[in-house]
């Protein structure tokens, strides 16, 4: 939806997240874990015309 809106947007995971300051950030508890952040902003430069891999170069089906 951010796209079609004109945004970038982009999915954090993993190792950024375990930082000390993120877990602060979002007031998370001790046993509490994040599982992924999603950014969403103004994008500086665009390039349209990327090529992206077809799909079936990097899946399958049993």
């Amino acid at each position: 939806m951010a796209s079609a809106l004109g945004f970038g947007s982009g999915l954090s995971s993993g190792k950024a997240l375990y930082n000390q300051k993120m877990k602060e950030l979002f007031l998370l508890k001790v046993k509490e874990e994040p599982l992924c952040f999603i950014t969403i902003g103004t994008i500086s430069a665009h390039n349209p015309n990327k090529q992206r891999p077809d799909a079936s170069s990097y899946s399958s089906i049993f």
